[in-house]
């Protein structure tokens, strides 16, 4: 079976031009409804999932720190990790980054980004 992960990232938001103009749009209108889904497509209700007695098989939601799928959201964290998935970052030439050092170089991912959004 195979399996595709779809996060996408916003840095704007616009109207599209066939959109309904009496309300905004929102990133949660990316989400394709569930009846408008393929057969054996589906949104992974959660991070991870029991299969039997003690085996849980985990990383269902491509290992983003995230609460709900789909998320759409503005916490730079989270947006930084969408980031790094979708292209990753490539690390400064020199001594390895402090921890302080290597977080404020991963935060610098979300700047000048508003709102983002990841369904998988």
């Amino acid at each position: 079976m195979v399996r595709t992960i779809v996060l996408a990232l916003v840095m704007g938001t616009s109207v599209a031009a066939t959109q309904d103009v009496r309300r905004p749009f929102t990133l949660q209108d990316l989400t394709v409804p569930v009846g408008d889904l393929p057969g054996a497509c589906a949104l992974s209700p959660a991070a991870s999932a029991r299969i039997s007695g003690n085996t849980v098989r985990g990383g269902l939601w491509a290992g983003l720190p995230i609460s709900t799928n789909p998320w759409a959201g503005s916490d730079p964290p989270v947006i930084a990790s969408i980031r790094e998935l979708i292209d990753p970052p490539l690390l400064p030439d020199g001594p390895p980054l402090t921890t302080r050092e290597s977080a404020r170089y991963r935060f610098r991912l979300a700047d000048g980004i508003d709102e983002a959004y990841a369904a998988i």
